[in-house]
């Protein structure tokens, strides 16, 4: 079953404007998912956010069901559909124990879901994910109204593990560039039109820690044409974008395209991209691409970069 495009406000609920960054095209997917044990959780997650931390938690054998538009999920993992479309009939039929899912917050959990819940004895686990707490609260957080990961499938220790891991990592990269100097920076989601990410957002934190000053005054996600462009004179451009949406050559013709504007980040030759599935995904990988980020604003600190990493690593 090949998959369609579809929107990335469907995908991470984080704002229209970031559509078509995480717009994927994968392969197709199996009928079946391994489960360990005949009492482990079986688990869907209609979120890539959730998937990722799944593997992130060594728990990638008991998915047994995924959205539609998962980036990061098995090719053997049976797709149930996405949260605005769920397919009821498959998702009964792989028995889940536990669905995610991260519902826009003025819709909610689906009605039809929470009534199958109750009916078929599964357990619902909603999360907001905009900021980079989020993330970590997602993971665990023993006094959140309803189960975190860890709480809900009984993996508390681990899932304090992986976010405290999270949080020491931010910590030593903000703690390099904590001392350099800040790139008036452009984040780039989306090439034509040209979308952008302002404040208010995980991105903007992300860039903060990289060592970069965000180039937009607004919040949100935003679309600039030329004028607006040449307005703001970025001393940085980084585009974040999935391989499946932008091959290489396009990449280039964009870059080439950026190069000829009278801005800084031009003239400076310091537009760059990060190449990644999980580049715009506000979950447990968003460590690693603020380390990218860090290398493309401060070229200077990369040794340092992979040091202080391991390091973190080291005394986990």
């Amino acid at each position: 079953m090949n998959r369609p495009h579809r929107t990335a406000r469907q995908h991470l609920g984080i704002g229209s404007l970031l559509v078509a960054s995480l717009i994927i095209l994968i392969g197709c997917r199996g009928e079946t998912a391994p489960v360990s044990g005949s009492d482990a959780p079986r688990i869907v997650s209609l979120t890539p956010a959730v998937t990722q931390m799944l593997i992130d938690l060594d728990r990638a054998d008991q998915i047994v069901g995924v959205g539609q538009y998962d980036p990061v999920a098995h090719a053997n993992q049976p797709i149930v559909g996405d949260l605005l479309n769920i397919d009821y009939e498959k998702l009964l039929a792989v028995r889940p124990t536990h669905v995610f899912i991260q519902p826009e917050r003025e819709i909610g959990i689906p009605e039809k879901l929470q009534r199958l819940a109750e009916e078929h004895n599964f357990t619902i686990g909603a999360f907001h994910i905009d900021r980079l707490e989020d993330i970590t609260q997602t993971l665990h957080n023993p006094e959140a109204d309803s189960p975190r990961l860890g709480e809900a499938l009984d993996i508390e220790k681990q899932a304090k593990r992986l976010a405290n891991r999270i949080d020491a990592r931010l910590g030593r990269l903000s703690k390099l560039t904590s001392s350099e100097p800040s790139p008036k920076t452009l984040l780039v989601f989306r090439t034509e039109p040209l979308g952008v990410i302002g404040r208010n957002t995980y991105m903007h934190q992300i860039l903060t820690i990289a060592g970069g000053q965000n180039a937009l005054e607004g919040e949100s996600y935003q679309t600039l044409d030329r004028e607006k462009l040449l307005a703001i004179q970025p001393e940085t451009i980084v585009l974040l974008v999935s391989p499946e949406q932008m091959p290489p050559d396009r990449i280039e013709r964009w870059k080439q395209t950026m190069g000829k504007l009278d801005i800084p980040a031009a003239t400076n030759d310091r537009i760059h991209v990060i190449r990644d599935p999980v580049a715009l995904l506000p979950s447990s990988s968003v460590p690693r691409i603020a380390a990218e980020l860090t290398r493309r604003l401060h070229p200077e600190l990369s040794n340092r970069i992979d040091s202080a990493l391991a390091k973190t690593d080291a005394q986990r």
